[in-house]
């Protein structure tokens, strides 16, 4: 295959899934902004290393809605990892084990929460490699790869 059709192709498989994600989270994020406060407990609160991906914070809780007892443990919408035990370890502290934090509630699907309502790094990454992605795509109109 000659580079005029396989940077194409190469572009579109990183293109399509990024932004198909990209754009799933984005919506997810406005939707939450509709979400409702709901008290809640930290259950547990650590620095857990990531496999090839460096560490996370993670952050466990409980919260009630409508009567009925829930746990979580997502902070934002999306993962979020990388390389610095530090900035992790800064995440974490934030949520000591037995505080009270006020807990993201989806009223249509309780048992989805977070606990920071951000626009976060990770869709923002989704969707520049959708923006590399889409420039291998329409790079041979541009420029003479032969």
């Amino acid at each position: 295959m000659n580079a005029n059709i396989t940077i194409p192709i190469f572009g579109g498989l990183i293109a399509t899934p990024n932004l198909i994600v990209a754009i799933y989270f984005h919506l997810k994020y406005f939707s939450s902004k509709k979400w409702i406060q709901v008290p809640g407990v930290i259950t547990s609160s650590e620095v857990k290393s990531v496999h090839n991906a460096g560490c996370a914070p993670k952050v466990t809780y409980t919260y009630s809605f409508e009567h009925h007892k829930y746990s979580g443990d997502r902070i934002w919408l999306t993962s979020w990892s990388q390389p610095s035990i530090k900035l992790s370890q800064n995440v974490a502290n934030r949520y000591p084990v037995n505080s009270s934090v006020m807990v993201y509630c989806n009223p249509k699907q309780p048992s989805d929460s977070i606990l920071e309502r951000k626009f976060t790094i990770g869709i923002l990454g989704c969707y520049f490699a959708a923006l590399v992605g889409f420039s291998c795509v329409f790079l041979p109109l541009f420029i003479d790869l032969e």
